[in-house]
């Protein structure tokens, strides 16, 4: 089991629909051997507004990312104090989308199928990673963000 809080910084033409995302997951890994496991967790994302002025009237936009993702990891390196790996996901990402505006405000939501790639670190207890989150994989050019978390790991199955 682990806990990782994050952050997702949007990538693209996706930056001038939100802003950077914070948030965190959840999650957990079956080890198959010394090298793959299986992985899976579930988070949220809340995206910061973006905020457009445009001939006197202001609009706001954001999004927000809720992903279920499942996957596998693959360690680099040997069972020892340091591990490198790289690790590939794909699940249900469901998308929150926030408007403002001299009009009003508006929300709505759409379920997508998402996934992430990542390169990561697990030193003891801690897993650090980097890599890119894309909450619809049809439009992937415009809902990549890069995703930075430092997880914090309690168990293994």
């Amino acid at each position: 089991m682990d806990a990782e809080p994050g952050v997702a910084l949007p990538i693209g033409d996706l930056a001038q629909a939100t802003g950077p995302a914070l948030g965190g997951f959840v999650g957990g890994s079956y080890a198959l051997d010394d090298r793959w496991e299986i992985v899976g967790r579930a988070g949220y994302l809340w995206g910061a507004s973006t905020k457009l002025q445009v001939a006197g009237l202001s609009m706001g936009s954001s999004l927000s990312y809720a992903p279920v993702l499942a996957g596998a990891r693959y360690y680099l390196l040997d069972p020892g104090a340091v591990r490198l790996y790289l690790a590939a996901e794909a699940g249900a990402v469901l998308v929150v989308a926030s408007e403002s505006g001299t009009g009003g405000d508006s929300s709505g939501s759409s379920l997508y199928l998402g996934g992430a790639a990542s390169v990561g670190m697990q030193v003891d207890l801690l897993d650090l990673r980097a890599g890119l989150l894309t909450a619809d994989l049809g439009h992937a050019g415009t809902s990549t963000s890069a995703l930075m978390t430092l997880g914090f790991r309690f168990g293994a199955f």
